[in-house]
């Protein structure tokens, strides 16, 4: 008797694009290696009068996060950390000068930035009235840009990823139930919202409410957990009250920054 050869089971393209959607968002969010980590640091404590800074380069990343230590501290007026684009500081980014809570994470949409610390004070007593100084750390992130077809074929890019689901999501009513709007797309999205730092997150906000807003979409037995959403709500209504309280100090960016394109606030 022939054996009956076996049908090979057919995967239906919109499934491979999940894949490829749900891969390319995780992987850009992932924890960078520690050896791509700069560290620029002063004097703990610093001395009143003092001027230095240089230059934080990582070729080929499209944008640089920075971090500061909780133990941050200058004193007001007296004492800054410039970040600009260029050595001369006439491409500013930020200015950092006070207390913990005014040195917020920073991105930049650029390989490089210098860095300035000037302290002008007459102050003559100990350097510990001063403040602890400053400590910054940058990484790079480099799975951002979608420059060509070959390139996602290796690296992970959040941009093709979105256009990837914009697509999707476009035609997701000729597809059957759950091809698109299923709980791994939704938990690769929520993923991305709660990873720290990373930029664009206004585009996956705008792809998530397109998904959870087409609920029928979504298989009777795979529905999206909502329950990951948990804490992001007190998050939203954190940013909404810092930028209410900034608001007067100039218009937001673009993407949701307050020094313009070339630098967003990150959480």
């Amino acid at each position: 008797k022939k054996k009956k050869k076996k049908k090979k089971k057919k995967t239906a393209l919109s499934a491979i694009l999940v894949d490829e959607c749900c891969w390319h968002l995780v992987e850009s969010t992932k924890p960078a290696d520690s050896r791509q980590v700069l560290v620029r640091e002063s004097i703990h404590p610093y001395y009143p009068r003092c001027r230095y800074g240089g230059e934080v380069k990582f070729e080929g990343a499209t944008a640089l996060r920075i971090a500061f230590d909780p133990r941050c501290r200058l004193a007001e007026q007296v004492s800054t950390l410039y970040i600009g684009l260029d050595k001369e500081m006439t491409e500013l980014v930020a200015a950092y000068s006070g207390g913990p809570q005014k040195f917020r994470p920073l991105l930049i949409h650029s390989d490089r930035f210098f860095f300035r610390f000037e302290s002008n004070s007459s102050h003559t007593g100990g350097a510990h009235d001063l403040g602890w100084g400053f400590k910054l750390s940058a990484t790079p992130l480099l799975g951002l840009e979608w420059r060509c077809e070959a390139q996602v074929l290796h690296d992970s890019s959040l941009e093709w990823a979105c256009w990837l689901l914009d697509l999707l999501l476009e035609h997701s009513c000729r597809l059957h139930k759950g091809a698109v709007h299923n709980s791994r797309i939704f938990t690769a999205l929520v993923r991305y919202l709660r990873s720290g730092g990373v930029p664009y997150k206004h585009k996956v906000v705008a792809l998530l409410t397109r998904l959870v807003q087409d609920a029928r979409s979504f298989a009777p037995r795979d529905p999206p957990p909502l329950k990951l959403l948990g804490g992001l709500k007190c998050l939203v209504r954190e940013q909404c009250d810092l930028f209410a309280s900034v608001a007067l100090d100039g218009p937001l960016g673009p993407d949701g920054g307050l020094a313009g394109p070339a630098a967003i606030p990150t959480t």
